[in-house]
């Protein structure tokens, strides 16, 4: 019987609504009905059309304000007190609220931790809502996550259950199933040397894939200089930078790479999965979503400095388990050579193996479970 599945995310940087999308098309492959929505678009004032870019601005030019506000955060979510993202999101829940009582699910997931702040909100204030599932897209349980009230949290790994337990969760309450990425990412026999073709590259030359996330973060510009120094000594290798929504990044690197044929600026695509096929090399910040959308795909990663927070967390834990090179204690120069190495490549590919795989089918296969289990209970009252 087909449900009726809300799925909540906000748009601060990409992995959010990429991992809510992923869902999104699982349920609607099944022949479920599913609506993904941003809750702070339910609210036309400033606030709600500008928090997103406020986030990403914040992110991006002003990182350390961001990684202190985030250790603060973390110092605060031991403390018997509601967090300050609770308290600033009850308009937004209240218009949440209001959707609520006119849309009626049989589920909701979230994969944004404020949007299950505001169904949080609804909870304590009464309200009569399906099962709710969040659905962390980092490496780490993220401050004030557990003062949130979900059925279910679905968590990246097994060896993260502790890490939310200690912040207040029960065991039952965990799944740990991974960040869904969309199937489209999953390995499948493919005639590379053809698909580079569509891409306009070249079919026999290794192929670097460097981005800085949806939001254009970290110095690309530095990185594409680094990357131009060494393409001069490694004829045989070519370029792909993925600048996402930053178009004015996307122009001084056009500028910057203008008549070098080793190169490929592009803006927005919606072929990532494409581009991560075709490449030898992954150079990418360490955003919880992109990282496992790259391990899925089996693509050797190399990772830039991290945006101080939950992607100091993410690069620790790919690091540790030898699923990526972090630019930490070596040049991106030294970083691309090691990846040269067919044995370290494998090992990596096999790391990746081990500790990610694509979770989207586990996570709508709960979904489906909670959904019918709320169904007999109501049957039975």
């Amino acid at each position: 019987m087909a449900m009726e599945a809300l799925i909540l995310s906000c748009s601060t940087g990409g992995g959010h609504n990429s991992a809510a999308r992923a869902v999104k098309d699982e349920l609607l492959s099944r022949g479920h009905n599913a609506v993904m929505l941003d809750p702070y678009t339910l609210d036309p004032t400033w606030k709600a059309a500008h928090i997103g870019s406020f986030y990403v601005f914040t992110a991006k030019y002003f990182p350390y304000a961001f990684g202190a506000a985030y250790h603060l955060g973390m110092r605060l979510s031991h403390l018997p007190i509601a967090s300050p993202m609770y308290l600033a999101n009850r308009k937004a829940a209240r218009k949440l609220g209001e959707y609520l009582k006119e849309n009626r699910y049989d589920v909701i997931a979230m994969t944004h931790f404020y949007a299950a702040e505001m169904v949080t909100y609804l909870r304590r204030k009464g309200y009569d809502l399906p099962p709710t599932g969040f659905i962390g897209t980092d490496y780490t349980c993220t401050p004030f996550t557990m003062e949130t009230q979900c059925d279910k949290y679905v968590i990246p790994a097994e060896d993260l259950c502790d890490d939310y337990i200690k912040q207040g969760a029960t065991r039952e309450q965990l799944s740990p199933y991974g960040i869904p990425v969309s199937r489209v990412f999953e390995p499948e026999e493919t005639d590379i040397a053809a698909l580079r073709g569509q891409l306009g590259l070249h079919p026999d030359k290794q192929c670097v894939l460097a981005t800085g996330g949806s939001m254009g973060a970290g110095n690309m510009k530095r990185l594409t200089a680094k990357l131009i120094r060494y393409g001069k000594e490694n004829s045989d290798t070519q370029f792909v930078i993925i600048c996402g929504t930053n178009k004015k990044l996307q122009k001084a690197l056009s500028d910057k790479t203008a008549g070098n044929d080793q190169f490929s600026i592009i803006g927005f695509t919606d072929r990532m999965n494409d581009y991560m096929a075709a490449a030898d090399v992954f150079i990418t910040k360490p955003g919880g979503l992109s990282s496992t959308e790259a391990a899925v795909t089996g693509l050797p990663m190399i990772h830039m400095s991290s945006i101080p927070g939950c992607e100091t967390k993410n690069l620790r834990y790919f690091e540790s388990r030898g699923m990526s090179l972090p630019l930490k204690h070596i040049s991106i120069e030294k970083a691309l050579d090691r990846l040269k190495n067919k044995q370290e490549r494998t090992d990596m590919i096999n790391n990746q193996r081990r500790y990610v795989s694509s979770s989207v089918c586990r996570i709508c296969d709960l979904l489906e479970q909670m959904a019918e289990k709320s169904d007999k209970d109501k049957k039975v009252l």
